[in-house]
């Protein structure tokens, strides 16, 4: 089945400025018009809009940096980075620039820079707890979890009542094997915000991974509630009622899942498992078939399948499927095949 998977929070950034210095009223018409836009969700005349305040007056920092943020939401990264870098030339202690840049050079996989960026931010701006979320995010992309562990601790020091603070460390601490404190941290931040659905979501694969079935059914059912359009939390859901032996709850949550994701093969092979174990080995059978459909390499659907198969009597579906279970790697079908002195086509016959 799929591994349960802790949930990643996106980097934080400042938003665009709502006002701007410079002596051109022309300038600033378009620039409050440029801010109107983005209002509206419209990043494109948004950025059109900057380019004429930009036109008016060159030296107008604030449409540059305001661009940039508009570049940024379109995805125009090189774009975004070169109105950044202008806002940081033409006003060197723009805290917000830095910061956006830092998430820009992010975006493009430049790590380096990005660390650069938001050590100048810190340095202007030393009290800023996002700041040190955001570098946090990429020392853990990078590797070097101690680092971000700090930065996080930083964060949580300068603003205690922000539960994605408590998110973010709790997630580097289960990196690294500090499960409790893990726990603790989510612990927290669902104190602080008991509809955080990723905290309930990651706290719950805690729970599993640790055999603590009862309460990662109880935060995952939690997440499952708040975003009814999760498709891993149904599958969780499922996945954990399987094994509490709950195979017609379990079928349910699959049948969810699948309804949200047509493809996920895992889910298809989750139902198919609870459905046999009901002895509905027909309705089985169709799962599984439809998992190999969506990954045809996966042994342990032709394996589940052609349980499911000799269940029903049909011996040579059975057998078939036991070959090419065994051929992709099987050691019960391998097993089951040499005792009946069966082969399968397999070098390691």
């Amino acid at each position: 089945m799929r591994k349960f998977s802790i949930v990643f929070m996106a980097i934080l950034f400042a938003v665009s400025m709502a006002w701007g210095a410079t002596s051109n009223p022309e300038a600033r018409k378009w620039f409050e018009k440029a801010h109107a836009a983005e209002q509206s969700k419209d990043f494109r005349a948004a950025a059109a809009y900057y380019s004429k305040a930009i036109s008016l007056d060159p030296s107008f920092w604030e449409a540059y940096y305001n661009r940039g943020n508009a570049y940024r939401i379109l995805g125009q990264f090189h774009k975004a980075l070169k109105d950044f870098s202008e806002a940081i030339s033409l006003n060197p202690d723009c805290v917000q620039a830095y910061n956006n840049r830092g998430y820009v050079f992010e975006q493009l996989g430049q790590y380096q820079s990005a660390l650069k960026d938001f050590a100048e931010a810190i340095k202007r701006a030393p009290e800023n707890a996002d700041i040190f979320l955001n570098r946090g995010s990429v020392y853990e992309k990078t590797g070097q979890g101690r680092s971000a562990f700090e930065d996080y601790t930083r964060a949580i020091a300068l603003d205690p009542e922000n539960p994605k603070f408590y998110f973010a460390r709790g997630r580097i601490e289960a990196k690294i094997g500090r499960v409790r404190k893990a726990i603790e941290d989510y612990t927290e931040a669902i104190g602080l915000d008991p509809e955080y659905t990723d905290a309930y979501y990651n706290r719950g694969t805690l729970y599993a991974r640790t055999g603590q079935l009862e309460k990662a059914l109880s935060d995952y059912t939690k997440a499952m509630e708040l975003d009814p359009e999760k498709e891993e939390a149904h599958f969780n859901v499922g996945v954990i009622l399987g094994k509490l032996g709950r195979y017609e709850e379990a079928v349910e949550a699959f049948t969810r899942a699948v309804e949200l994701d047509a493809e996920d093969e895992k889910a298809y092979m989750g139902r198919g498992y609870c459905l046999a174990m009901m002895g509905k080995h027909r309705d089985a059978i169709k799962d599984y078939t439809k998992a190999i459909a969506l990954d045809p390499t996966d042994a342990d659907a032709y394996l589940n399948r052609g349980i499911s198969y000799r269940k029903i009597g049909n011996k040579r579906a059975f057998v078939a499927d036991y070959r090419k279970a065994a051929s992709l790697g099987s050691k019960q079908a391998r097993a089951y095949l040499r005792s009946e002195g069966i082969g399968w086509g397999g070098a390691s016959e």
